[in-house]
């Protein structure tokens, strides 16, 4: 083994003892522990690093050695991965500086991923986010925890797994070759060695109904029906090729795909979905104002544009509920805010311009928001108490809405835990493992499948994954391996750091929980009361006028427990039980409970924690407590175990009544009395003596201060310490040294009204002595810019007056520029213009309108043209021409006249053709072909411009061209020459009436080449075939000449050619969609044929397609969607692709098959030629 220092500089080669491995878990240890033996003692840094069948190990600690001699040095060194990095670093919110350790956020998986990583590149760049779930949001509390611990927690609270790869973080499920497993069993040649067993996992059965119970915010109970949210009303969902529904009331789930003689229960508590919508503050304003007490004020607006129009929150009030607006993110997350409103109308938003308008909350005596505690743009909020659109609650056409997203969540519990749990542990055999490693060996990883049997006690084989690998250094090829189907659960660093935030949780709900610690004096009877009926060892209340005591010990033994954050070093917390005055909800938080006597059977100084008795407490929600009755809250923990839950009853228990458990007083919840109820801890104690008072929390009767003794906090609305040096006293205060004396700013109170005296006198100056305002200074600027332009421009034109007066002079006089004489003139007046040279030269095209002795000029051009002048032009044309030996000069006589202009060669014509017989006449091609060649000949213009000529017919025995471009025309045969003038092709055209290609033939710079058939009688390759592909919407996709595109790619998107596929439902109720594998006439490429048909989108459900082609079309289907499982219809049945499947499919047709399945059944004459799922 190689070891290396962090440069890459070889440290060490040395060989390892056999006892050295490496152990690779899901969610846990991935490291490799070297044992080896030294002759003489060495430094191995921190740093250091292996390279181990192509991963990297890092030492992040020192190593351990020992010393059995002087030559003679054992050492065992972990080199680990980069998930050590994690348990550097601590989890930090970093939305504002400084950074806070201890914090609430609410947020949806990848957001408390993002930030995790974000914590980790502020020291060691490279972490990505890489797959992670998509879930409801949740909030959460943080603690001073590490990376390490919190990624444990979100996986724990999202009920996932992670896994880290290379500085990929990925938080799901880790499965890897789910697909295509490994298949192992005992015996010779399968695999295991002798010693496989397996081991059942808890003593709960597997589940077959599955109770779901919503959260209870934003739900209206008098048009919702129920206080809490329900799953969707008898709906099926499909969930890794099961399908789940639910029961006609949304109360619970179970298997719609098979059926269940008798029910396992279970439920899954969803309280953390509700109809919700996260808002972002888009804007921030501001106006001036008075408190109750006439004081000035800011009151902050939050704007936020990103409402839609049709959710107007002034419409979603509740009757008898406070709208409020909790912020998510930000400095003032988690804060509760009221907005303006009234018993009626929620006046504290306007949809016009979106805009809430809140209430300022007073806090500790600081009012939010402030000039340093405000929202910023981007944070995000959300409304409670109030009731959202259907569409926020259960919108079934599209399943979303916070109804479905809870079906979502509990259909991946249900499926997680609805089999048997055990798991097994083998060693694989080293020489089976060895012969067919380069097959098995990528597969032997945390999360990959294993097709398990066994002839005796699994003969039908499992599909169960591999949770831990122990591979030997020495030994490769003979991993340990375990086996199990029971998600990995997190640590118990996750637990502890879970209670460690309930410390957070407990400080942000203390401060919106003063009128929960109100205290009357019936309050104080009533638990006087309470607590005769509870505790025992007590006589009848006493009611003396006066008492006087040396001690007064207050609190019994069975009283004596404490809650702390965890059992190996207990640290005393007091938990936030709290009772909701609006929701009537009463609740309690997960923590520690430690009894203080019981199991303490010996009188000593000190105890270890080991000597105490500690249960662990579940977290409580109470229904809503609609009985008005006093209530007693218990901790009822087991006598024999370590765990406990929380109980609210109205009948008072012993300690210890003999059930099994033991009944923990905890504190009494009264009676409702004006609408509120105030809730008080009993137990613990509180020590009396001269001079002093022990006890845990001290509070007024108004509920505005109170003492927490545990926690060290003081608490008060408005606290005033006074004494005549109190500040000096103060062995921490601020230093006040930088802060102005009274006297300094007396002195600059003098200074700046001198200095406003003088800015008055320059004013009244200004004022009286009439000088130009702004504006008239303004003015006469602009107008001095225009005069200072119109100058300009009376000097550009006199200037170019000049130049062309001067020139005229030059050009009338007897002599040019260049000395020579002017032997032309030019005279014009109103009716003419008369040219007089001796040579005209135009340069140009020049054309005549009209030609004033028009007939003379016409009867001389007549008379120019004889008929023995045509005849003779027209002889040499026949005799070269096509026509030859075809027609006679009397009827090519006959015929021109019919083409002549001129009346005197028309006649001629006509009288020489008389005695024509008309069979003389040839063809009517060769007819057309004279009429065109009379028609140039008679009536055609000629022009001849430069290098430009235009005409109607040339002849010509050769014509070389570089460029050659026609409308019509017609030819026999046409030869392609490369640049030496080498013949390389062809076109010409046989007697068969075929046209015949020599040479190769490219065709480029299209998409397109049309054909009936093409019939090739060798070789034929295509370098790609035509896909259609779907697009982000599983409902339309484009055609794609030049094969698969990308969806979210606008360029793309523009350049091919889109379809729509049709919506329709079958006869038994499936959403289907039509495919057009050809495009139709009105796209921009009729005719276009698709070969490959690429469902790409990832939106969830059952997408079921049905393919539209031709008798005798293949194509090839591809679900490259690895998440999804997509349909095909094919003589009626649907032919699930799974995600990463690819199939192909022919059409013949439905009369060709035997029996025939008729011409009415979805994907009539589609046969699915075969498919492989390639699970990447």
């Amino acid at each position: 083994m190689i070891i290396y220092d962090k440069t890459g500089e070889v440290l060490f080669d040395v060989q390892v003892n056999d006892s050295s491995v490496r152990n690779r878990a899901i969610m846990g240890d991935n490291s490799v522990t070297l044992n080896l033996s030294l002759p003489e003692y060495a430094t191995i840094p921190v740093g250091s690093y292996i390279e181990y069948q192509g991963q990297r190990y890092t030492l992040w600690r020192p190593d351990n050695f020992k010393k059995h001699g002087t030559r003679n040095f054992e050492y065992t060194i972990t080199f680990g991965s980069n998930q050590e990095i994690l348990k550097r670093y601590k989890y930090k919110s970093l939305s504002d500086i400084p950074f806070q350790l201890k914090f609430t956020l609410t947020a949806k998986p990848k957001m408390f991923l993002q930030l995790l990583v974000d914590n980790l590149n502020l020291r060691d760049s490279g972490w990505t986010v890489g797959d992670c779930i998509v879930a409801t949001e949740k909030y959460l509390s943080f603690n001073h925890e590490y990376c390490y611990d919190v990624l444990g927690r979100l996986a724990q609270e999202f009920n996932t797994e992670w896994e880290i790869d290379g500085k990929t973080i990925h938080l799901r499920k880790v499965e890897k070759f789910k697909t295509e497993p490994l298949a192992l069993s005992y015996g010779k040649g399968n695999g295991f060695r002798p010693g496989v067993g397996r081991a059942n996992q808890g003593d709960k059965s597997p589940l077959n109904m599955l109770f779901v119970q919503g959260g209870d915010r934003n739900i209206d109970l008098a048009t919702y029906n129920s206080r809490y949210l329900l799953l969707p009303k008898s709906k099926e969902l499909e969930y890794e090729g099961r399908k789940y529904k639910t029961d006609k009331d949304g109360m619970y789930i179970t298997r719609a795909d098979k059926e269940v003689s008798q029910y396992n229960e279970d439920s899954y508590d969803a309280s953390n979905i509700y109809p919700s919508r996260v808002g972002e503050v888009t804007a921030l304003t501001t106006e001036e104002g008075k408190d109750d007490a006439g004081n000035p004020i800011t009151f902050y607006n939050i704007v936020d544009t990103t409402i839609p129009e049709d959710l107007n929150y002034r419409d979603c009030r509740i009757a008898g509920e406070k709208a409020t607006m909790i912020f998510q993110t930000g400095v003032l997350a988690e804060r509760e805010f009221d907005i303006v409103q009234t018993d009626t109308d929620l006046t504290g938003y306007d949809h016009a311009t979106r805009t809430f308008k809140l209430v300022p909350l007073d806090e500790d005596g600081v009012t939010l928001p402030n000039e340093n505690l405000k929202p910023a743009i981007g944070d995000k909020y959300a409304i409670f108490n109030i009731k959202l659109p259907q569409a926020y609650i259960q919108d079934d056409t599209t399943q979303t809405g916070a109804s479905w997203e809870m079906f979502k969540e509990a259909v991946r519990y249900f499926y997680e835990n609805e089999e048997e749990k055990f798991s097994f542990t083998g060693e694989l055999d080293p020489i089976w493992a060895k012969n067919k490693w380069l097959e098995i060996g990528g597969k032997i990883v945390p999360g990959g499948y294993i097709q398990f049997s066994d002839t005796q006690f699994q003969p039908d084989g499992i599909l169960i994954r591999i949770t831990s690998v122990k591979d030997y250094i020495n030994k490769p090829h003979a991993p340990v391996i375990e086996l199990s189907n029971v998600p990995v659960g997190g640590s118990i660093s996750t637990d502890l750091g879970k209670i460690d935030s309930n410390e957070v949780v407990d400080e942000n709900r203390y401060k919106g929980s003063i009128s929960l610690t109100k205290r009357r004096f019936r309050d104080l009877e009533e638990t006087g009361k309470m607590l005769e009926a509870a505790i025992d060892g007590f006589s009848e209340a006493i009611n003396p006028i006066y008492i006087q005591t040396m001690s007064l010990q207050v609190g019994s033994e069975s009283l004596q427990f404490r809650f702390v954050n965890n059992k190996t070093n207990p640290v005393e917390t007091i938990p936030d039980f709290a009772y909701n005055q609006k929701t009537k909800v009463f609740t309690a938080p997960a923590t520690i409970l430690q009894h203080m006597t019981l199991g303490i059977d010996k009188i000593s100084p000190t105890h270890k924690p080991s000597e105490y008795r500690f249960w662990d407490m579940s977290s409580y929600t109470s229904p809503s407590l609609d009985e008005t009755a006093a209530m007693y809250f218990y901790a009822k923990c087991s006598k024999t175990g370590t765990t406990g839950a929380f109980l609210l009853s109205k009948t008072a228990y012993k300690m210890d009544p003999g059930d099994g458990d033991y009944y923990f007083l905890i504190g009494t919840l009264s009676s409702e009395y004006e609408g509120e109820r105030s809730y008080r801890n009993v137990y613990g104690f509180t020590e009396v003596l001269p001079g002093s008072i022990t006890t845990s929390v001290i509070a007024s009767s108004d509920g505005q201060t109170y003492f927490n003794l545990v926690d060290g906090v003081i608490v008060a609305a408005h606290l005033t310490i006074k004494s005549g040096s109190g500040y000096n006293n103060l062995t921490d205060k601020p230093d006040l040294s930088i802060y102005a004396t009274n006297a300094e700013l007396s002195i600059q109170s003098d200074r700046i009204s001198a200095t406003v005296e003088s800015i008055n006198k320059i004013d009244n100056t200004i004022k009286t002595s009439g000088w130009i305002t702004e504006a008239e200074g303004n003015t006469l600027f602009a107008t001095n810019k225009k005069f200072d332009s119109l100058t300009g421009r009376v000097e550009t034109a006199e200037s170019s007056i000049s130049q062309n007066a001067y020139s005229i002079t030059q050009k009338v006089s007897s002599t040019d520029y260049n000395g020579q004489t002017i032997i032309s003139k030019v005279n014009q007046t109103a009716s003419s213009y008369k040219i007089e040279a001796k040579n005209i030269d135009l340069v140009g095209a020049v054309s005549f309108n009209m030609l004033s002795d028009y007939t003379t000029v016409n009867n001389r051009i007549n008379e120019k043209a004889s008929m023995s002048d045509v005849t003779n032009a027209l002889s040499n044309y026949v005799t070269n021409s096509s026509l030859n030996n075809k027609l006679s000069n009397y009827a090519l006589a006959s015929t021109l006249s019919d083409y002549v202009q001129s009346t005197t060669l028309a006649n001629t014509l006509k009288n020489y053709a008389t005695n024509i017989a008309a069979e003389d006449v040839a063809n009517s091609a060769a007819t057309a072909e004279f009429k065109k060649l009379a028609d140039a000949m008679t009536s055609g213009d000629t022009t001849i411009l430069g290098g430009f000529i235009s005409t109607k017919i040339i002849d010509v025995d050769n014509l070389y061209v570089n460029k050659l471009k026609g409308a019509t025309g017609s030819f026999k045969s046409l030869d392609c020459l490369n640049e030496k003038g080498d013949k390389m092709g062809g076109i010409s055209f046989g007697s068969d009436g075929n046209m015949w290609l020599s040479g190769n033939l490219y065709h480029q710079g299209g998409y397109r080449f049309y054909s009936g058939d093409i019939w090739c009688r060798d070789g034929f390759g295509t370098r790609r075939l035509n896909a259609l592909q779907t697009g982000l919407n599983g409902g339309a996709g484009y055609y794609c000449p030049e094969g698969a595109m990308n969806p979210g790619n606008p360029s793309d998107n523009n350049k091919y050619p889109p379809v729509t596929f049709t919506r329709k439902v079958a006869s038994n109720g499936d959403t289907y969609y039509d495919v057009p594998l050809d495009a139709s006439t009105d796209t921009s490429i009729p005719g276009y044929t698709s070969n490959i048909f690429i469902i790409y989108h990832g939106q969830e459900g059952a997408w079921r397609y049905n393919l539209i082609g031709s008798s005798g079309q293949f194509v090839i289907v591809v679900n490259t969607n690895e998440g999804y499982t997509r349909y095909i219809a094919c003589n009626g049945k649907w032919i699930a692709l799974n995600g990463g499947t690819a199939a192909l499919f022919v059409n013949i047709r439905y009369n060709y098959q035997i029996p025939n399945p008729g011409s009415n059944v979805l994907g009539a004459g589609w046969l699915c030629v075969g498919m492989y799922d390639n699970n990447w």
